[in-house]
């Protein structure tokens, strides 16, 4: 059943009576006054579903009442049938041009009022309903940005601190993407000179790709994986790939990037799974690609992963990433090629604060005030 409260503004007594007689009668509550003035203080003062406003009266009249409704964000929401003699009609079209619902015109037939009401009321119950359902969804999208913001930065405070011991030295920039990624990574020593160091990617983004990703560096950082030596990456990837599968991860999969270094000696045991290549920049700033020649993991149960060697020498600076450092899209259209980030690389890492450079230099490709994807990179000096 239709509701409402209506304003009758005339300044005519007999003309206002009558339409408010009316009114009452279909069972809507009805104010009535007689000025221009009085309206706006009854609509500023009161809950009104409707207006019926005469056009021509004396003082304020209905055209200017008209504006100043429509103008106000309070108000205007409020809709407006002008009422009008025969020969206001010109001035009707033009309340109807400024925000005017409809019109009736003097003397009135009860009938015709009675659909103009009921059909004003129907519109707005409507288009009440429209903004709550509006302003719904919109405290839902809060709560949501909320959550996930709560979930980055616990994401954040899961990572391991920056440091600088025995010879080590680990910084790392992680800026999460407008949705919440994927990316994560860790490290730690092994035993007393062997140091683990890894970066994963899940596919897409969103909580469970990162509810993945957490749950994999906890399983690495716990321990919880039996049967496995953490010295030998090729093993890790492949019991990860075991223990992870699409089909029981909701069809996610992820790349890595894992390594071991026998810090004494400088020697680095690494193996991949669909991840870009580590990059290692030697103490001649020569840039070298550490492949990850393995399968993406989570895809094939039975697949083979196979651990490399390199040597570190003293100056090598090592850095793992995600493919959210690089590819970025310029404002012309047109992507950032690999080559062209392992030259802002090498010249970022002539910079004392690398990292903080090269995230400069992604930030200067486009005019977007936050990254695509989440820009996640590790960088290990190796000073011995």
């Amino acid at each position: 059943m239709i509701s409402g409260n209506i304003l009758v503004v005339d300044d005519d007594f007999g003309t206002r009576e009558i339409i408010r007689h009316n009114v009452v009668e279909q069972g809507f509550l009805a104010s009535a006054v007689a000025s221009g003035e009085l309206a706006l203080e009854a609509l500023k003062s009161g809950q009104f579903d409707l207006v019926l406003l005469d056009v021509l009266m004396p003082g304020l009249d209905g055209h200017e009442v008209l504006n100043r409704l429509k103008s106000d964000p309070d108000l205007q929401h409020i809709p407006v049938v002008m009422i009008s003699g025969l020969d206001d009609i010109k001035i009707v079209v033009s309340c109807i041009e400024d925000g005017a619902e409809d019109f009736l015109t003097k003397p009135f037939d009860p009938t015709l009022l009675r659909a103009r009401v009921r059909s004003c009321l129907e519109k707005k119950n409507l288009r009440d309903k429209e903004q709550d359902h509006l302003a719904a969804i919109e405290k839902v999208k809060l709560r949501l940005e909320q959550e996930l913001n709560e979930a980055s930065n616990y994401v954040k405070s899961i990572l391991p601190k920056p440091f600088e011991q025995d010879g080590l030295s680990i910084d790392w920039r992680y800026t999460p993407s407008t949705e919440l990624g994927g990316d994560i990574f860790g490290y730690a020593w092994i035993d007393s000179d062997s140091f683990a160091i890894y970066l994963l990617d899940v596919c897409g983004h969103g909580v469970g790709a990162s509810l993945l990703s957490v749950s994999v560096l906890n399983t690495i950082a716990s321990g919880e994986v039996s049967n496995i030596d953490f010295k030998n990456p090729s093993q890790v990837l492949a019991k990860l790939n075991f223990s992870f599968p699409m089909e029981k991860q909701n069809n996610m999969f992820f790349s890595m990037w894992y390594a071991v270094l026998d810090v004494p000696s400088g020697k680095l045991k690494y193996a991949g799974g669909g991840h870009p290549p580590a990059l290692l920049i030697d103490h001649e700033n020569q840039l070298i690609q550490l492949e990850s020649q393995g399968p993406i993991i989570g895809i094939d149960e039975g697949v083979h992963f196979e651990s490399q060697e390199t040597t570190l020498k003293a100056g090598a600076q090592l850095y793992l990433y995600s493919d959210g450092v690089y590819e970025h899209v310029r404002d012309d259209g047109s992507t950032v090629d690999f080559d062209t980030f392992q030259d802002a690389l090498l010249q970022s890492n002539l910079e004392n604060d690398s990292l903080s450079s090269l995230e400069n230099w992604a930030r200067s490709i486009h005019s977007q005030p936050s990254f695509e994807d989440d820009f996640s990179i590790v960088k290990l000096s190796y000073k011995k």
